[in-house]
């Protein structure tokens, strides 16, 4: 009788830890950058983490000493808290002559957001904006950050997000031409809503 009743809480035990290690090990999918690219929304390619005393470095997190999740959102949010988001994406470009990439940041109040990109297992390069950087520092000067990635056939890029200001991956990854165009469209837009204004 006491066997009976142990065998179903044994297979629920066992279910547990099945959706337990699918969790530990669950990532996000790799971004494929194929001919005829122009954009794409980061948010549900991304993993996260979260660092809560702000301390980790690149190098912390390149030695595993945080633990990623994928996201589930197309703009992952956490609103206002201490410390620091770490997110990251895997990308393969595929693509013939691989032209010059873009990471768009939509959320222009971002007090600082680091972007790192890693390839091989080695930093390659490391941009910053935000309200807290000078914007001589930017790559791009635009109403919202922007960063370059060179061509590469394979990289992680690594995002690390910190501030008083509300937290959160408003992320999008395109082209430079597709960049530049949303850029010039932007800044027509302004100029005639200010020149309708002074009119």
């Amino acid at each position: 009788m006491a066997l009976t009743r142990m065998r179903p809480r044994l297979t629920v035990v066992r279910w547990l830890l099945v959706v337990i290690a699918l969790a530990i090990t669950a990532h996000a999918d790799t971004v494929v950058i194929d001919e005829g690219f122009e954009e794409l929304n980061l948010g549900k390619h991304l993993e996260l983490a979260y660092d809560p005393s702000g301390e980790a470095t690149i190098d912390d997190v390149l030695a595993g000493k945080l633990q990623f999740t994928p996201s589930t959102k197309d703009v992952p949010n956490f609103g206002y808290r201490k410390g620091a988001e770490w997110a990251r994406v895997e990308m393969r470009d595929s693509r013939a002559g691989s032209g010059p990439l873009r990471v768009e940041n939509g959320y222009g109040q971002s007090d600082r957001l680091d972007v790192f990109d890693v390839q091989a297992g080695a930093l390659v390069r490391h941009s910053s904006a935000g309200d807290h950087v000078p914007i001589a520092r930017w790559d791009h000067v635009s109403r919202t950050p922007s960063y370059d990635l060179a061509p590469a056939r394979s990289r992680l890029v690594h995002f690390r997000l910190e501030g008083a200001a509300s937290h959160q991956f408003p992320l999008t990854l395109a082209t430079a031409g597709r960049s530049e165009r949303r850029l010039l469209a932007d800044a027509i837009a302004q100029a005639l809503f200010y020149g309708a204004l002074l009119i």
